[in-house]
């Protein structure tokens, strides 16, 4: 990449595409820039222990990533229609210097830019489900306006609050400055929008 504006994106493919891919996200990569306005969501996640991985296939080449970014991959995988994403150690040449100096400093604009960003909190556990589900509820009565005394379930909210993704230095960044933003875990999305009404 040369012109100080363009990134990669993925185009992740659906997971009924190959049966053979049951368990590998696949992607290919495009070449565009923000100046074209490309329809794409961003993910926002902990890179997670660098000896930990598993294998996806990037334009067929079988290439090591975390096994958090593995997770959170096979959660976004589309049902039928590949999506467009911006994934940082995917989009980002890790192993030139020079260009992951100007694309870190592009990355206030691509998630700007990007449609929706996806916080990935990590996978479902015991109780997570039920607290996406009820951030889910509480969000949607917040919205209307008609917030009644339901009790928290706190335990579980603080367990789901303590994950690793909220420790991250770019979490601000990357949860509010695009326009539109949702928060992941297991199966569970919840909207910022239902996070942040009070």
């Amino acid at each position: 990449m040369s012109f100080k504006r363009d990134i990669r994106l993925l185009k992740l493919l659906p997971r009924d595409i190959n049966a053979k891919l049951k368990w590998i996200p696949a992607c290919q990569i495009i070449h565009t820039g923000l100046d074209s306005h490309p329809e794409f969501v961003a993910l926002s996640y902990v890179w997670g222990d660098a000896k930990d991985s598993r294998v996806i296939l990037v334009e067929k080449h079988r290439v090591r990533v975390t096994k958090n970014l593995y997770e959170a991959m096979m959660a976004l995988r589309p049902l039928k229609e590949p999506i467009l994403i911006w994934i940082d150690a995917l989009c980002i040449n890790q192993a030139d210097e020079e260009e992951k100096s100007w694309q870190v400093g592009l990355m206030a604009e691509i998630y700007r830019h990007a449609f929706q960003t996806h916080a990935w909190l990590g996978p479902a556990d015991e109780s997570s489900d039920s607290v996406m589900d009820y951030l889910n509820a509480l969000g949607a009565k917040a919205e209307a306006c008609c917030m009644d005394d339901h009790l928290f379930p706190v335990a579980s909210m603080k367990s789901l609050f303590t994950r690793p993704w909220w420790g991250r230095v770019w979490v601000l960044q990357e949860i509010t400055v695009p326009k539109n933003a949702e928060f992941v875990c297991g199966t569970k999305k919840i909207t910022r929008s239902r996070c942040s009404v009070a």
